[in-house]
């Protein structure tokens, strides 16, 4: 059974990419922007599931990849530029 201090960090974690960005305080910002404090974010935190769907989901997955080498993308791989 879970306590309500373990039950209580949970739900501060952000469970969805514009959930972080409000958090950290920085959702009217540029990408450019936004991807530092998100990166430190990272280091210092783990992300669910849920979180890294919400980063794929509005677009961040090139970042992740290129900033996280250990990132593995989900999901089938198709080349850039090839549409099936």
């Amino acid at each position: 059974m879970a306590t309500a201090t373990a039950d209580s960090v949970a739900s501060a974690q952000p469970r969805t990419l514009p959930h972080l960005l409000r958090l950290l305080g920085v959702s009217d910002k540029p990408v450019s922007q936004q991807w530092p404090r998100i990166m430190t974010w990272l280091e210092h935190n783990e992300a669910s599931r849920e979180l890294w769907t919400s980063f794929l989901a509005n677009g961040y997955g090139l970042h992740l990849e290129q900033g996280m080498h250990s990132f593995n993308r989900p999901g089938p791989r198709r080349p850039l530029g090839k549409m099936c």
